[in-house]
């Protein structure tokens, strides 16, 4: 039985390894700096790593409030994320100081309204699946 409840920990914790396996690798290429379009490979893959973090967290978090009625591992999602997606917009703004790309001036090009675009498209996903569960989950609704 104790092994039913860390099993969300541990894919929640699976979820956090590829977010931070994908920022090293943007780190390292960064520091090494061979091309601009392996630069821009790495940043997409960490933005893609952030999203399918988040799908394996969610996931997670969904059964763990479906069974134990906790919902800590939202909670933790939201962290995750949001801080994942603030270590992207820095990545991009330093892509874009040392003139590896341009977004240009316009705010709907630049990468603070993309990167709080996918943020928020995030946050409002989770906190729905999160209110589903809890409506779902409570007995109000059946009566």
């Amino acid at each position: 039985m104790k092994m039913k409840k860390g099993i969300p920990w541990i894919v929640t914790g699976l979820g956090l390894f590829i977010i931070i396996l994908y920022l090293i690798k943007v780190e390292a290429a960064f520091s090494d700096l061979k091309s601009a379009e392996d630069v821009r490979l790495s940043v997409r893959n960490f933005q893609i790593s952030i999203w399918c973090a988040w799908v394996l967290i969610t996931s997670s978090a969904t059964y763990y409030q479906w069974t134990q009625k906790k919902y800590v591992l939202f909670v933790l999602d939201y962290i995750i994320v949001i801080i994942a997606f603030i270590f992207l917009r820095h990545y991009l703004n330093l892509g874009e100081a040392k003139n590896l790309w341009s977004f240009g001036d316009a705010f709907i090009m630049g990468s603070n309204y993309m990167t709080l675009r996918n943020a928020l498209l995030i946050c409002f996903m989770t906190a729905f699946v999160q209110g589903a569960i809890w409506l779902f989950s409570s007995k109000w609704h059946r009566k």
